[in-house]
């Protein structure tokens, strides 16, 4: 893309940052999307997706979003879409959880792990990342088969 089209598209730089966050939400969104009808509905199936989702998003992009954390800091009404996808997660799972307190604690544990990515901390290592994601995707399915 020359820069007169990125210009013309995106005028400023808060735009363009706009618009890289919309664009991570947008993908974020598709993706859950794709997870939810890959399952049969289920008693926790909503959180089952959202686990086996960011497993796979995690895996796949080992590198943080750092573009949105730069957006962010550049605007914090940036943070708003994010803000926004994370209560309609969080409403989803209210209203399709047969444990809501299980599927809370998987969304926070999943949050927490986006957070420390983002933030670029070590504090845990990945094999531990992926114990606790087989732990609560094993703990989601034996409450979707009771």
């Amino acid at each position: 893309m020359s820069k007169g089209g990125l210009l013309y598209n995106f005028p400023t730089k808060a735009k363009l940052l706009e618009a890289l966050v919309e664009m991570h939400i947008e993908r974020a969104e598709a993706a859950l999307a794709q997870s939810i009808e890959a399952l049969p509905e289920g008693r926790n199936a909503m959180a089952l997706a959202y686990l086996r989702y960011s497993r796979q998003e995690m895996i796949n992009k080992p590198e943080p979003a750092s573009g949105v954390l730069a957006a962010i800091a550049e605007n914090p009404e940036f943070i708003d879409p994010v803000r926004r996808y994370q209560k309609q997660v969080m409403e989803r799972l209210r209203e399709r959880s047969a444990d809501f307190e299980l599927s809370a604690l998987a969304f926070l544990a999943i949050e927490g792990f986006w957070s420390l990515r983002l933030m670029e901390s070590d504090c845990i290592r990945p094999d531990e990342v992926q114990r606790v994601f087989d732990r609560l995707e094993r703990e989601l399915e034996s409450v979707r088969e009771t």
